[in-house]
């Protein structure tokens, strides 16, 4: 992928927002959308929606892809027994 500014100077982690700037610019999308598939993984600590928003709005031809059922794999923590997710998904989960 192409960087959406290669030149950009690195910003320091204590002035950094906490949006992730977008991996290539809109206007390389816009060349090569017929050879991409953009993917909306909103996800957000605060309990918003990220299926929600996606819905609200988002770029056009791009699908949702869920952070918790399909960028990771369910299982249990044995001390708690609670259902918690693991990041990293099996190949079969990530083959879907």
């Amino acid at each position: 992928m192409v960087p959406s500014d290669p030149d950009a100077t690195p910003t320091p982690v204590e002035s950094r927002s906490l949006v992730i700037d977008p991996f290539v610019s809109a206007d390389w999308l816009s060349t090569h959308g017929n050879e991409t598939v953009a993917a909306d993984v909103r996800w957000y600590l605060d309990g918003r929606s990220g299926p929600a928003a996606y819905e609200a709005g988002h770029i056009p031809g791009a699908v949702f892809v869920s952070l918790d059922t399909v960028l990771s794999e369910p299982h249990e923590k044995r001390t708690a027994g609670a259902v918690t997710r693991c990041p990293r998904p099996s190949v079969s989960r990530a083959a879907r």
